[in-house]
């Protein structure tokens, strides 16, 4: 029975997340004429204070010093900055098994993007459904665990701090996640979807019994776990 590894999981995954990359139109574009610049938009789309955006075909970042949801607008510090779209940077990507994590996180490299906007992370899958039907259209169900994150100032922010500037923020990147399940056709339906908030997540996984998995970034956000139903043609299938 042909069954997708784990390593190839984790690769469909990283391209649903590169198809989060959201563009926008500029609607109009002012000089503060302090060296930062007010961007209006028709859509914020995903984007929350600190992320990182690129312009037309520019590939300089620039971060994100300030945003006005009503208004529909954001601040960059730039020079000389002319444009018609923006385009949001993708959410940094990566996964592993609990038992690794913990290593990981200690690397300079990793610390440096999940402090540098949104991030995803996928735990590895833990088990296989392999459904003993030929005639079905599901080659395998996959268990999945994945956290939508960013990086918190979990020393100063009050509950409702976490909630405003963190938890809402990445629940509409989790929100596109599933849309984009939804919409590619290696995958069948996804049900009961459970989600969890984290105000703090190095506290959940001290609270699940893995005393190894200690992380001391400070993070927050939402997680998403939901068995993913593969289809048997997804390895001929694209995007």
């Amino acid at each position: 029975m042909a069954t997708l590894s784990n390593i190839l999981i984790v690769d469909v995954i990283s391209e649903l997340i590169a198809t989060l990359r959201e563009t926008s139109s500029i609607t109009n574009l002012a000089d503060n004429g302090d060296g930062t610049f007010t961007i209006e938009t028709d859509d914020l789309k995903n984007l929350s204070e600190y992320d990182y955006v690129t312009f037309d075909a520019g590939t300089t970042a620039y971060q994100i010093t300030g945003l006005n949801e009503t208004n529909k607008t954001f601040n960059v510090t730039a020079s000389g900055l002319s444009a018609t779209t923006w385009i949001s940077k993708n959410p940094f990507y990566f996964h592993g098994t609990a038992q690794r994590i913990n290593t990981e996180f200690t690397r300079d490299v990793l610390i440096q993007n999940i402090q540098n906007g949104q991030f995803v992370f996928l735990m590895e899958v833990q088990s296989d459904k392999l459904p003993n039907n030929p005639l079905s259209s599901i080659m395998q169900e996959s268990e999945i665990r994945i956290f939508f994150m960013r990086y918190t100032n979990a020393n100063e922010n009050t509950s409702q701090d976490f909630w405003d500037n963190d938890i809402s923020e990445m629940q509409p990147l989790a929100d596109a996640f599933i849309d984009a399940i939804d919409t590619d056709g290696r995958f069948g339906d996804v049900r009961d979807i459970t989600r969890i908030n984290y105000a703090t997540w190095g506290d959940f996984v001290k609270e699940i019994g893995i005393p190894t998995w200690k992380i001391d970034a400070q993070l927050s956000g939402t997680g998403l776990a939901f068995t993913l139903p593969i289809k048997r043609n997804a390895i001929n299938c694209t995007l």
